[in-house]
C-alpha cells in the first residue's frame, strides 16, 4: 500500500509574517483537514517571534492525498486561507508512514485598509 493509502504522521510548524517578512505576534491560525480524515482540526497562536508549532503529546496524522486549510487572523490584518499538501514539498518516495513528516510552512499577511 503507498502512502496514498496509509495515514502519515505530521508535525506541523511555520511562521506568520507580514509581506516585509516582519514577524506578526498572536496570530489566531486554525489548521483542518481537507479530504478524507475531516477530524483534524488545531489552533495555533504565533509567538513574539511569528513562529507557531505543534506541541501536543498525541501523535497527529493525515493522508498524503488530503490537504491542510491553514486559517489564519491577526489584528490589522487581512485574513488569509492557505491550503498545503504534502506533495507540494515530498515526492511519494520521500513520505514516511513510520517517521514523523514535517510541514514546515511560512505564511505572508497583508495589512488591512
Amino acid at each position: 500500500m503507498g502512502p496514498d493509502c496509509n495515514g502519515l504522521p505530521i508535525n506541523i510548524t511555520g511562521i506568520v509574517q507580514d509581506i516585509n517578512g516582519e514577524p506578526i505576534i498572536n496570530a489566531k491560525i486554525r489548521v483542518s483537514a481537507m479530504g478524507y480524515d475531516q477530524d483534524l482540526d488545531l489552533e495555533f497562536v504565533s509567538d513574539n517571534s511569528g513562529y507557531f508549532a505543534y506541541s501536543g503529546d498525541q501523535r497527529i496524522f493525515m493522508f498524503a492525498c488530503d490537504y491542510l486549510i491553514f486559517d489564519v487572523s491577526a489584528s490589522s490584518f487581512k485574513d488569509k486561507s492557505v491550503t498545503y499538501s504534502l506533495y507540494g514539498d515530498y515526492t511519494e518516495d520521500q513520505l514516511s508512514t513510520t517517521n514523523t513528516n514535517l510541514i514546515d510552512i511560512a505564511i505572508t499577511l497583508e495589512r488591512s485598509a
